[in-house]
């Protein structure tokens, strides 16, 4: 099995685990704890647009402002898109 079907694999089954566990609002925490950056912003994202849809703005934006913040660090120019422009929508 090539090594990026064993990420895929795993990473899949971590989030299947994370939904188990926690639901969509308390992913992120456990990606923390695993130190797994990458998977907690995007956690954190899904999070967000959660929130935005249950009309929750400032946990939206809580969540946004983590998300945003990991992928400042790492250049994630893509992301930071989205994620501001949800940003401005929920403000």
């Amino acid at each position: 099995m090539s090594t990026d079907r064993q990420i895929r694999n795993h990473a899949g089954f971590i989030w299947s685990v994370a939904d188990k566990l926690r639901g969509v609002y308390k992913q992120s925490e456990i990606f923390v704890g695993m130190r797994a950056r990458s998977p907690e912003a995007t956690a954190r994202r899904r999070a967000a647009d959660a929130h935005f849809a249950a009309g929750r703005r400032a946990e939206c934006e809580a969540e946004l402002e983590r998300a945003l913040d990991l992928w400042r660090s790492v250049g994630a120019t893509t992301y930071l898109t989205e994620g501001e422009a949800l940003l401005a929508a929920a403000s």
